[in-house]
């Protein structure tokens, strides 16, 4: 009978806890950003140039990763790493909510035709290089999971 208590002290535990998190704001449940500063292009325009780097959604970064893996018909694959961090930069660099590389205007402006084009032409090796490390940092640090000890 004391055992049985406890199985419902348990389940009341698990029922309290999910109300508590059916209780919980959906913004705490958003992809990380965080808004960064890009130096040399704001030395160029005299201001502060700011951008949003977002957290990539599980389903773009597959499909990104579906396009730059090649599987040869030995059963090895190929990755273009420098195809990965493009993709991934121009889906996750926002500016006013939108792909900064994706602007059309400024695609018109710099002569290109294809987001790719844009992020090389106005961004250097460097520069991607650690945009593509802080997008892919973003939400970590934290700890995520704890063991529970009886």
């Amino acid at each position: 009978m004391a055992n049985n208590n406890k199985i419902k002290a348990v389940e009341n535990k698990k029922a309290d806890a999910l109300e508590l998190l059916m209780a919980v704001d959906n913004s705490n449940f958003a992809r990380a950003k965080k808004q960064i500063k890009m130096e040399r292009l704001s030395k160029m325009i005299g201001q502060d140039f700011i951008v949003t780097i977002e957290e990539i959604l599980p389903a773009c970064a597959e499909a990104i990763l579906d396009v730059c893996m090649e599987i040869k018909a030995d059963g090895s694959v190929k990755m273009s790493s420098r195809k990965l961090q493009n993709m991934t930069i121009i889906e996750s660099v926002l500016y006013n909510g939108a792909s900064l590389f994706k602007n059309e205007r400024l695609m018109k402006k710099f002569g290109v035709r294809i987001p790719t084009d844009l992020l090389e032409k106005i961004t250097t090796k460097n520069e991607r290089e650690e945009l593509y490390n802080l997008i892919e940092g973003l939400g970590g640090g934290e700890v995520l999971f704890s063991d529970v000890k009886n």
